[in-house]
């Protein structure tokens, strides 16, 4: 949930992750028929967002799952200026579609499915959500970003606290395959910093794009 927040929004996407737990929002979704999942689990996160006029009818209290919070205030969000495809009613309803998909075998255990077959395109597809009407609720760009600094992070720990080892090395295997993310400032800036004019398309994969970004936050520290 944080992943879909962008920089202005992880904190409200944290905040609604905790007011809506996965065990509730799951719980309440496999008592229901498996076409009606999606748009229930839309409602209830729309409904502990304050943003229900974004796309999805919020949930009367009657119909909220046991577990749900509070619904936030619509001012704990940042809106002003957000581009429409960014609102994140869009991100939230993204959200749905993704919980919807791995509701049946959870979604620790599916993403890691999904990792296992080694295919980072297969990853950041089962990270996607389409919409049948304007841009995609998740697209690609960010499908990658939620599986190159949320997914494979946490599965890699997952895996290391294992005491078998069952799943050793899955997770840094799908890494080191993942092509280039979306650049950002940084990366550009310590691209042009640190690397000759002929030598900056070696920055040509998500792990040295990675390495780019840890520099620059050990640089920051050093100062």
């Amino acid at each position: 949930m944080e992943g879909l927040g962008y920089s202005s929004n992880r904190v409200p996407f944290t905040q609604l992750a905790s007011l809506a737990p996965y065990e509730a929002l799951a719980g309440a979704a496999l008592k229901l028929p498996p076409q009606g999942r999606v748009v229930a689990i839309g409602r209830w996160l729309m409904s502990c967002s304050g943003l229900g006029e974004a796309g999805a009818p919020v949930a009367s209290k009657r119909r909220r799952p046991k577990g749900l919070g509070r619904v936030m205030d619509r001012r704990e969000w940042h809106l002003f200026r957000v581009r429409p495809s960014n609102h994140p009613g869009r991100r939230i309803l993204g959200a749905a579609v993704i919980l919807d998909r791995f509701v049946e075998r959870g979604l620790a255990v599916g993403l890691r499915q999904e990792a296992g077959e080694m295919s980072p395109a297969g990853l950041t597809a089962s990270l996607c959500a389409v919409s049948r009407a304007g841009p995609a609720y998740v697209g690609q760009s960010r499908g990658r970003d939620l599986a190159v600094n949320a997914v494979l992070p946490f599965l890699h720990a997952w895996e290391e606290g294992e005491a078998d080892g069952g799943g050793a090395g899955i997770a840094q295997a799908v890494y080191e395959r993942f092509p280039m993310l979306a650049g950002n400032e940084v990366t550009r800036e310590m691209t042009e910093q640190l690397l000759p004019v002929g030598w900056r398309k070696a920055v040509s994969n998500a792990r040295r794009q990675q390495g780019l970004l840890h520099l620059s936050a050990l640089l920051r520290g050093a100062y």
